[in-house]
């Protein structure tokens, strides 16, 4: 073993959080502070297929040597050595200069040249202006697009320790994306790829027999970045550091400091705060350990005491510019009951809303949280009359559809794009006019390798029939069935006419997602559960949050029709509420599940959790990546599936693993069906729920 520990070293890991924020690597490395994200990084990759991109980068730049110990100076030994030749391809090149180490994803050495590879699974259209703010918006230190910012300095990082070990070389630098301009050449290149975990390391193995004709045309392109890494060094405000600006250098410097001595930096505060990996709130969080959230937030709070309440950067869909506002040390609106709600002020522009123009706007929405979080009320806040009104609107049968979806970057078949949707799952439950209802169909794919979405299409179209309204809960399941719309468009499929049409009927496309122009909006067009919410309902247990698995404890703990109706074992019972999942818990199962303290347990907590379905896997809890902003709602279900593709599994814990889902799924429906009962009951439309099961 090295000397020296892990821990007392910049890796890229570190630095990159510490662009993030200053004081993230002090909290990265001791133990006893929690971290909600520790697996996300992980549970991110396998979901989008980042782990099979970096293997089939290295085929494109075949013939290296992988370092593959962990041992720190037994990696550096072993580079150095390669870096003796004239010539080398080295995987996993380890580097380091002074405190500052690094593991080079592909590095490349022609005699005195070295070129530097940094491998990413995000796209790009393969037109280097993608990572640039528009033309007048660039400054000489602030060009580039913010959602490439972490991206460049990774990378600047990166060759800035290859230039300070190796001075005497000639350095360049390269991001390796996924070029979405590139349609696989052969058929089943995301197949080619597979996943092992080997006591917690994980390894791609290639399929047997592979050869470099079995790939086709390459779907990566590197883009020589070195003059735009050169400025960034050269920025004499890269860092914000305790109210002072420092260098790419000069910060450096400091923060090797910093870690090297165990200590923090001065916080202060961002709307980044907000979601802050360190932040835990809920019981389970606070459970991994101490909070560098409150810690730092301790120093910044005039109290300096732990915030013990509400806080602005909480409020829901606040603007940036009014959020940065908030945090100036001028105005020190941390807590939202420093906030008054003339401090939240109506846009200048009026609403174009197209939709629910009788509801609250945006701004309304948030003085509704901040008036009752500040009074500390407890109950809803419900624009009745008019949602009555778009409810009486609703055709029956109802249906209730939710769809799982994943977009992975190795291409699945040959023209096939990179990052192209998969519709891999749906649930579907149907409520009558009678107020009795089921969960009538689900569809899923479990086969590797197998291509989806025309299949999927044409089992949601026979499961929602021809009449009455259909519901979604956000945006997603539009946006699924216009791009399956347009793969129909360039396929052989010999009824894609029919599949084409029909989807029309139940979508909208806009010319121009700002305005009201359609290219076509059909006469059942889905009806988005999510805007109703926000335009008519509100209940201080959501918080700023919006999400169905939000909402649905809060409308558990706020009806008492629901808690009567589900605290009994009446779903998946023959005769009552049929299921098509949790027949096996047959006359014990129940929704409705109250604690010590009198509250209503969240249901997708009382649902046995994704990770301990999984066999033979040592991944810690999926559910964390639901909260990853990037991953969104879908998280543990996107990876759930990409296990299912992309590793070795057995037939039952494949079995057990689908089983999984389907819960999940159905589960998801089941609460817009709650939902929509809660509605019915506090709008005067009781007589549509009240038919015994």
């Amino acid at each position: 073993m090295s000397a020296k520990s892990s821990k007392s070293f910049i890796s890229k890991s570190r630095f990159k959080l510490a662009t993030e924020c200053v004081n993230k690597p002090y909290f990265s490395v001791r133990k006893d502070y929690g971290n909600k994200k520790d697996a996300n990084d992980f549970l991110r990759a396998l979901a989008k297929g980042g782990f099979q991109v970096g293997e089939l980068a290295r085929w494109y730049v075949p013939g290296g040597k992988n370092i593959q110990t962990l041992d720190y100076q037994e990696a550096l030994d072993l580079t150095d050595a390669e870096l003796q030749k004239e010539n080398a391809v080295i995987y996993e090149a380890a580097i380091k200069f002074q405190d500052l180490f690094i593991r080079v994803d592909i590095l490349v050495k022609n005699g005195k040249q070295l070129k530097v590879y940094e491998v990413k699974a995000k796209s790009f259209t393969g037109d280097p202006e993608d990572f640039y703010k528009a033309e007048k918006n660039r400054t000489e230190h602030d060009f580039l697009d913010s959602k490439w910012k972490p991206y460049f300095f990774d990378i600047a990082f990166q060759d800035y320790v290859v230039r300070k070990a190796y001075p005497q070389h000639d350095v360049s630098s390269y991001l390796y994306l996924i070029d979405k301009r590139k349609a696989a050449t052969v058929e089943g290149l995301n197949q080619k790829f597979f996943i092992k975990d080997v006591k917690g390391q994980i390894t791609v193995t290639a399929a047997p027999g592979l050869t470099p004709d079995d790939l086709g045309e390459p779907i990566l392109t590197a883009t020589n970045l070195t003059t735009d890494l050169k400025k960034i060094q050269s920025d004499p405000k890269f860092w914000r550091i305790e109210g002072r600006d420092f260098s790419f250098e000069a910060g450096l410097s400091l923060l090797s400091t910093r870690h090297a001595k165990g200590e923090r930096s001065r916080p202060s505060a961002t709307r980044k705060c907000r979601d802050c990996e360190f932040r835990l709130m809920s019981e389970k969080e606070r459970a991994l350990g101490k909070s560098g959230f409150d810690e730092c937030w301790s120093e910044i709070l005039p109290t300096h005491e732990p915030p013990n309440g509400p806080l602005s950067i909480d409020l829901w869909n606040l603007n940036y510019r009014t959020a940065d506002k908030f945090l100036e040390p001028d105005s020190g609106l941390y807590l939202m009951s420093q906030i008054s709600e003339e401090d939240l002020a109506a846009p200048k522009k009026g609403s174009k809303r197209e939709l629910y123009s009788d509801g609250w706007e945006d701004f309304e929405r948030r003085r509704i949280q901040l008036r009752k979080t500040n009074l500390g009320e407890t109950t809803r806040e419900c624009l009745e009359p008019e949602l009555r009104s778009v409810i009486e609107g609703w055709k029956f049968p109802l249906h209730f559809i939710d769809f799982e979806t994943t977009r992975v970057a190795i291409p699945f078949h040959r023209c096939m794009r990179p990052y192209e949707q998969l519709a891999f799952q749906f649930s579907h439950h149907v409520m009558y006019e009678d107020g009795t209802f089921s969960h009538a169909n689900e569809w899923i794919n479990t086969t590797s390798g197998k291509f989806p979405n025309f299949d999927f299409v044409r089992a949601l179209r026979q499961a929602v029939g021809n009449n009455g309204t259909i519901f979604r809960y956000a945006t997603h399941e539009n946006t699924v069935l216009c791009e399956i719309l347009r793969q129909l468009e360039v396929s052989e499929e010999p009824d894609r006419a029919d599949l084409i049409n029909w989807i029309k009927t139940i979508t909208y496309k806009k010319t121009d997602e700002n305005g009201t122009t359609y290219l076509w909006r059909g006469d059942r067009a889905m009806v988005d559960l999510l805007e109703v919410v926000k335009r008519y309902y509100y209940h201080p247990l959501m918080g700023r949050s919006n999400s169905i698995k939000a909402v649905l404890p809060a409308i558990l703990n706020d009806s008492a029709f629901l808690r009567e109706k589900y605290s009994r074992p009446i779903y998946g019972v023959p005769g009552q509420v049929s299921s098509k999942n949790f027949t096996t818990f047959a006359w014990d199962h129940i929704w409705v599940v109250v604690d010590n303290d009198k509250k209503v347990r969240d249901p997708y907590a009382i649902l046995k959790s994704l990770s301990e379905d999984i066999g033979g896997y040592d991944y810690d809890s999926l559910e964390r990546v639901l909260e990853d902003d990037e991953v969104a709602d879908g998280g543990a279900a996107m990876t759930a599936y990409a296990m299912m593709q992309f590793t070795q599994m057995s037939e039952p814990e494949r079995k057990k693993l689908t089983s999984a889902l389907l819960r999940y799924c159905e589960l998801d429906t089941l609460a817009m069906i709650m939902l929509y009962e809660h509605w019915c009951e506090i709008v005067g439309l009781a007589q549509r729920i009240k038919a015994k099961p």
